[in-house]
């Protein structure tokens, strides 16, 4: 159980890395940016903010991969395959709720960033399936 549970969390956090990096080193036509910057609106009492978005960008992906988790056994594919479905069963959830909060013309404004969120999960998850395999 406890190797597991390790293997759970080496994989988020490599995940989490790597997605970090994807972001901060994105070439055109996508946007380098700081991705721990829009975790900064959540903030934890006694922590400074740098401190604190990474610390929530991580619990960020801990959901993630927890959502990765549910799903292993309820997918019948490969490794890599399940990580690309779920990625993309994640992906459509976030288009959904981005669609009921902004309406189509705004998602269809943000569409390039969409395309790169799509990559970051995609990367995130695949790291994910490779790293953590439930027996």
């Amino acid at each position: 159980m406890a190797v597991k549970l390790l293997k759970f969390f080496i994989a988020t956090i490599v995940g989490a890395i790597s997605l970090w990096f994807f972001y901060k080193l994105s070439y055109y036509p996508f946007e380098p940016i700081d991705i721990t910057y829009y975790f900064n609106i959540i903030s934890i009492p006694g922590l400074d903010s740098n401190t604190n978005s990474k610390i929530i960008f991580l619990l960020f992906t801990l959901i993630l991969s927890f959502i990765y988790h549910l799903l292993y056994r309820k997918i019948a594919s490969k490794i890599i395959l399940k990580g690309f479905i779920v990625a993309l069963i994640v992906f459509s959830l976030y288009i959904g709720a981005l669609l009921l909060a902004f309406g189509i013309s705004r998602v269809n404004y943000m569409g390039i960033y969409l395309i790169q969120d799509l990559f970051g999960l995609l990367i995130f998850y695949f790291i994910v399936s490779l790293i953590y395999r439930r027996a």
